[in-house]
């Protein structure tokens, strides 16, 4: 005997029993919202936002070709900020912050600041941003302070040198006659260019955490509790094969049903002897 899976059937299972899914629902979202809130330690971000540059600082000429390669460049940037060299001079700068020290914070290791740090880039802009997570707000600022310092600038530019060559130039009408003649253009000094500039560092004040999202945490644990404890009835419905009447006879068997044999509730002998009373 087998049962197919229909409409009525999920219908009957969840009749039957809704409000028991209902129970299990609201424990667990109830269980898994404590939980978030209480045992998961909240975390803070901090964020500085860059923009890529690249052409001389005394220039007052940029060219399309130069701010397309920024957008592409960026890309570059965010690998070299998650470098080794990048990382030491980040942890030599956490180490030696006396606000972090008097918080406890004496040591840091590279992997776990790099563990810190998560990156975007922009499609629409020469920008790029980096932020550092932690579940005490000073480091995460810290870091990105770091991030945004002149040693950091410094690493970033000395990294990224080789990229640029001998043919990025600048060009100024010396004659005013608006024509680019070859003796108005000049290299630009690898000494002159900047990779990046900062465009916005984060706030001393502890904003409101990133993490754990508490509603969201529950809703998902509501709906998977809710799917998992329907499949259960669903499943226990489909495995039970004990006929209790007409209608689970139906369920169980493709056949018309002629009648149904009544339950003996008495004994043959006992039913005798009162008959005789």
């Amino acid at each position: 005997m087998t049962k197919e899976i229909n409409i009525s059937l999920l219908f009957k299972v969840f009749k039957s029993a809704w409000w028991k899914i209902l129970i299990i629902t609201v424990a667990v979202a109830v269980a898994v919202a404590a939980f978030t809130a209480f045992a998961i330690d909240p975390k803070y971000a901090a964020t500085t936002k860059f923009y890529v540059i690249n052409t001389s600082t005394t220039s007052e000429y940029t060219t399309t070709a130069l701010l397309s390669a920024a957008e592409y460049l960026a890309n570059d940037y965010i690998e070299i900020i998650n470098g080794d060299d990048m990382m030491e001079m980040v942890k030599g700068k956490l180490e030696s912050n006396q606000e972090l020290k008097d918080k406890g914070y004496t040591t840091f290791n590279k992997s776990e600041i790099r563990g810190m740090i998560t990156s975007a880039t922009s499609s629409e802009s020469s920008t790029f941003t980096i932020t550092a997570t932690h579940t005490d707000y000073a480091v995460a600022y810290y870091v990105c302070k770091a991030l945004e310092s002149t040693e950091a600038l410094e690493i970033i530019k000395n990294a990224a040198r080789p990229s640029y060559s001998s043919n990025i130039y600048q060009w100024r009408d010396l004659n005013g006659d608006g024509k680019k003649d070859a003796d108005e253009f000049s290299t630009i000094s690898e000494t002159d260019l900047e990779c990046v500039k900062v465009l916005r560092s984060p706030s001393q004040d502890v904003p409101a955490p990133v993490s754990p999202d508490v509603v969201n945490y529950t809703f998902i644990a509501a709906v998977a509790s809710a799917v998992i404890a329907y499949a259960i009835f669903l499943v226990k419905k489909l495995a039970d094969t004990v006929i209790r009447g007409e209608e689970s006879a139906k369920d169980l068997v493709d056949e018309t049903v002629i009648g149904d044999i009544p339950t003996w509730t008495k004994s043959a002998t006992t039913a005798k002897e009162e008959d005789k009373k």
